[in-house]
C-alpha cells in the first residue's frame, strides 16, 4: 500500500549514525579550535601587554624614527666619509694582502704619502662623527621588518678595512701618532649603528669592525716607540674604546629588535602577505593557515618567551639566577629542535643564539678590554722606562681598576703572562709577553693558546686561551719553544 513506510536497512542505519559521529566530531572540533584560539590569544596579548609595559617595543608599529638633522647624525658623516675614501681603478683598498705578501699582491699604492694625504677629506668627515653622540640609519620603519637590512654594511666594513690599510701605511712611512689616530678615527664606525634601531645583524657588524680596529691596534702596538705626541693619542685612541656596559646595552637593544621582527613574521604570515613568504622562501596554503592558527599563535607566544628570556640574559650577571636561566633557556631550544611541526614558524625566524649569546657574547668585550690594558701598559713603559710587574701597577694612574675576564665562568682578572725561557731551559731571544683571556671553553689553559693564533687571523678558536701579544706575535717555531701552543 502507498501509506506503508518502509524500513531503513541495517546498514543505512550504521550510516546514519556514523555521518552523526562525524558530525558530532567536526563541531567538537570547532569547538576545542575556538576555545583554544581564545586562550592562546590572551596569553599572547598578556606577553605583549607585559613587554609594552616595561617600555619596549614588541610590534611594529612600537617602532618610531625620531627626525635628526644630518649635522647631528653620526651615519651620515660615516656615509659621506665612504663616498670620499679615494678609490684605486675605483676600488677600496681594502686588504693587505700587499703587505702580509708582496711577491703575490704586489701594492696597489706608488706613493703612502701622497695617498694618505687624499684621505685627509674622508677624515675629517669621521672627526666631526667623533664629536657627536646620536646616529640613525633608518630613515624609516617599513613592514616586513625582515628586510630592513641595511644593503651598506658590506660598504662600512669595506671602509673599516681600508681605515685599517692606511695604518699600516703610516707605520711603513713612520707616521705613528697619525696611525694611532688612525684608529681613533675607527670609533664612529662602530658608534654608527644606534642601539635603538639596530636588529641582531647590525650588532655583529659593528662587532667585526670593532674586533678589526682591536686586531689592528695589537698589530701597531708593539711598534710604537711612546713619544709625547703617541702618549696623547694613546689616551685618545683608550678613551675612545667601548666599555663592557656598552656591549651589553647594543647586544641586549639588538635582541629587543630582533623579537620585534620576529613578531612582525608570525602578523604577516597569519595576515598571508606574499611578501614575508617570499623572504622566507616558502608558500602557506590559506585553509591549513586558518585551521591552525591556534597552532600559530602558540608558537608565537612560546617564541616571545624564549626571546625574552635572551635578552634578559644578557645583562645578567654569572651566578644561580643566570644559570637557572640558562638551563631553562637549553630546555627551549631541545624543545625547539625535537618538536618542529608545532614550531615551525620559531624554527625559521629564531637565529642561531645560543651561539651568539652563551659563547660568544663576552669575545667582544674581552678582546675590548685587553685591547685598554695594553694601552694602559704601553703608556706605563713611556713612563717609567720598563714593564709593569703585575696589572695591579697600573691602578689608577693609568686604569681604574683591572678588568675581570668576562669569558671566565667565575670572578678573574684578565691575565698577564711573561715567558723568558725556553721549555728546555734555555732563554728567549725576547720574552714573549702577552694578556690573555680564557677561551670559549671557560677553561684557564694556563695561557697556553691554539696554533691558529699565530697567523694574524681574527678567529677566536674554541679551544685554549686568547691572547692579546703585548710584544710582536711570535712565530708558530717560537711559540712551541716557549711552550704556550696547546698540544
Amino acid at each position: 500500500m502507498s501509506g506503508n513506510v518502509q524500513p531503513v536497512p541495517p546498514r543505512y542505519r550504521w550510516l546514519n549514525r556514523l555521518s552523526v559521529a562525524l558530525l558530532l566530531f567536526i563541531v567538537a572540533l570547532i569547538v576545542v579550535r575556538q576555545v583554544t584560539l581564545v586562550i592562546v590569544q590572551r596569553r599572547l596579548d598578556k606577553a605583549i601587554a607585559d613587554i609594552r609595559a616595561k617600555g619596549e617595543p614588541i610590534l611594529a608599529e612600537d617602532l618610531v624614527v625620531k627626525p635628526l638633522a644630518n649635522d647631528q647624525n653620526i651615519a651620515y658623516f660615516v656615509d659621506r666619509a665612504c663616498q670620499d675614501w679615494p678609490r684605486v681603478n675605483g676600488q677600496l683598498i681594502s686588504q693587505t694582502d700587499w703587505f702580509n705578501e708582496p711577491d703575490k699582491h704586489p701594492d696597489p699604492v706608488t706613493d703612502d704619502a701622497a695617498y694618505l694625504a687624499s684621505c685627509e677629506p674622508a677624515l675629517e668627515h669621521l672627526r666631526k662623527a667623533m664629536t657627536l653622540t646620536q646616529s640613525q640609519t633608518i630613515k624609516q620603519w617599513t613592514r616586513p621588518l625582515l628586510n630592513i637590512m641595511l644593503p651598506k654594511l658590506g660598504q662600512y666594513r669595506q671602509l673599516a678595512n681600508a681605515m685599517k690599510d692606511a695604518t699600516a701605511r703610516m707605520m711603513r712611512i713612520g707616521d705613528q701618532a697619525g696611525a694611532l689616530n688612525m684608529l681613533t678615527e675607527m670609533g664612529p664606525l662602530v658608534r654608527m649603528f644606534d642601539p635603538s634601531e639596530s636588529f641582531l645583524i647590525h650588532h655583529l657588524v659593528k662587532v667585526s669592525i670593532a674586533a678589526l680596529r682591536n686586531q689592528q691596534i695589537e698589530n701597531v702596538l708593539p711598534q710604537v716607540l711612546v713619544d709625547k705626541a703617541c702618549a696623547v693619542q694613546l689616551k685618545a685612541l683608550s678613551a675612545n674604546l667601548e666599555t663592557p656596559e656598552y656591549w651589553r646595552h647594543s647586544l641586549r637593544e639588538a635582541m629587543v629588535k630582533e623579537r620585534a621582527m620576529g613578531v612582525d613574521v608570525f602578523r604577516l604570515i597569519q595576515d598571508n602577505k606574499s611578501s614575508v613568504s617570499q623572504a622566507l622562501g616558502m608558500q602557506i596554503n590559506p585553509v591549513l593557515l586558518t585551521v591552525g592558527r591556534p597552532l600559530v599563535i602558540h608558537d608565537e607566544v612560546s617564541y616571545i618567551r624564549a626571546m625574552t628570556m635572551y635578552v634578559d640574559l644578557v645583562t645578567m650577571d654569572k651566578g644561580p639566577t643566570r644559570d637557572k636561566l640558562v638551563e631553562a633557556l637549553r630546555f627551549e631550544n631541545e624543545d625547539l629542535q625535537h618538536h618542529p611541526y608545532d614550531r615551525t614558524i620559531s624554527c625559521i625566524v629564531m637565529p642561531a643564539l645560543d651561539a651568539v649569546i652563551l659563547r660568544n657574547a663576552g669575545k667582544i668585550v674581552a678582546n675590548t678590554e685587553m685591547t685598554r690594558v695594553a694601552i694602559a701598559m704601553k703608556l706605563y713603559t713611556h713612563d717609567h722606562g720598563d714593564w709593569p710587574a703585575t696589572l695591579d701597577a697600573l691602578v689608577p694612574d693609568y686604569l681604574d681598576a683591572v678588568p675581570s675576564d668576562p669569558m671566565a665562568n667565575d670572578v678573574r682578572p684578565i691575565t698577564y703572562k711573561v715567558i723568558k725561557d725556553k721549555t728546555d731551559g734555555q732563554p728567549l731571544t725576547e720574552p714573549i709577553r702577552f694578556l690573555y683571556s680564557v677561551g670559549t671553553n671557560e677553561i684557564d689553559e694556563g695561557g697556553k693558546v691554539h696554533s691558529s693564533e699565530f697567523d694574524s687571523s681574527q678567529s677566536w678558536s674554541d679551544e685554549g686561551d686568547k691572547p692579546f701579544w703585548l710584544t710582536p706575535r711570535p712565530t708558530p717555531s717560537e711559540a712551541q719553544d716557549a711552550g704556550i701552543v696547546l698540544p
